[in-house]
């Protein structure tokens, strides 16, 4: 329960980072443009964005399947013992 209380968190992480990438590499083909006389033409659509969250979410949900598994593991006794130190 724990665990999914950041799914928010991942969700906006990945929101904020992909506007924050397109204005470094808008900066990146201006620079290479000016400099070099080279031109990347790169284009950003719209469906992208759908595939990141997908591969967040997908992401997410696997780590937190496989922590739960491993911390179903752990017996009680073992958490009461190392909480009592």
């Amino acid at each position: 329960m724990i665990l999914n209380s950041y799914f928010m968190y991942a969700l906006a992480s990945a929101l904020l980072s992909i506007p924050i990438a397109l204005i470094i590499l808008r900066v990146i083909i201006v620079v290479f443009a000016e400099d070099y006389g080279f031109i990347l033409p790169l284009e950003f659509e719209w469906i992208y964005l759908l595939y990141t969250l997908g591969a967040v979410s997908i992401l997410f949900f696997a780590s937190t399947f496989i922590s739960r598994r491993k911390i179903d593991q752990i017996p009680l006794q073992e958490v009461l013992k190392t909480y009592q130190e």
